[in-house]
């Protein structure tokens, strides 16, 4: 799929977590966006690129046009891919309903003659920049492809329900789940601020503009107050520093 498997945020993470205990050798990861960076990837497993489309035109301001046309195309890829890994015939499928990849593995499941695994956490069809007149088409191709999965594994009941109301599907709730390895902590009971206590909002999650710029505003309203905001995740050294010079730690 186009969601890079590592341990590191959102659907990369979610991934991550379901697959960190299957068999590393029973167990081949091709990815057809961009790649996963090696120190954070499942440890003794075998990693594939297979890239769909070059990240500068899909980056570029004809991606809406781009990426129908990758969007057409990824089925191709698809039954390449199975080609390419010829007699290293899988027992199943499994893909995430984002970007392009998705397209390519029904294909590829199909010709290879095996189970089809749909893990949808974002609404594609509607999340995509594809141009609008051709929207009702690509909604019909993901619920295609949601109809061919054996296994629909939905991050929430909601999501489950207005699939099954869309596409005529019935999906499986699947929650993002915590690493094997997370520490667990009793919950402390609520408490009002002493005198000498200070108020930390946490945040985890990434750091994009928009992130940044809400961050920032956050750490700006609680400057001169008995407050701080911690940020938990892949934050580059320069955005640590921008909310580190608002919010000291």
């Amino acid at each position: 799929a186009d969601v890079p498997v590592e341990s590191s945020q959102h659907g990369s993470a979610l991934m991550y977590r379901v697959l960190d205990r299957y068999p590393a050798d029973r167990l081949r990861i091709v990815e057809t966006g961009v790649s996963s960076q090696p120190q954070r990837r499942l440890p003794g497993v075998a990693y594939d690129h297979h890239e769909i489309g070059r990240r500068r035109v899909i980056n570029s301001r004809v991606h809406g046009l781009y990426s129908a046309w990758l969007t057409e195309r990824a089925g191709a890829d698809g039954r390449g891919l199975a080609r390419r890994l010829a007699g290293q015939k899988p027992d199943s499928v499994m893909t995430v309903g984002q970007g392009f990849g998705w397209r390519a593995a029904p294909a590829a499941a199909a010709r290879w003659q095996v189970p089809l695994q749909f893990v949808v956490h974002d609404d594609w069809p509607r999340l995509s920049a594809i141009p609008g007149v051709l929207r009702a088409w690509l909604d019909a191709e993901f619920g295609r492809a949601y109809r061919q999965a054996s296994n629909r594994l939905c991050v929430s009941p909601g999501m489950a329900e207005a699939y099954e109301r869309r596409y005529g599907a019935a999906g499986t709730v699947m929650y993002p789940a915590r690493s094997s390895g997370c520490p667990v902590f009793p919950p402390l009971p609520p408490r009002p601020l002493g005198d000498r206590d200070e108020l930390v909002l946490g945040y985890g999650g990434n750091s994009g503009a928009e992130t940044m710029s809400g961050l920032l505003l956050l750490a700006q309203a609680l400057r001169n107050q008995r407050a701080r905001v911690e940020v938990f995740g892949a934050f580059d050294d320069r955005a640590q520093r921008a909310i580190l010079e608002i919010s000291p730690a």
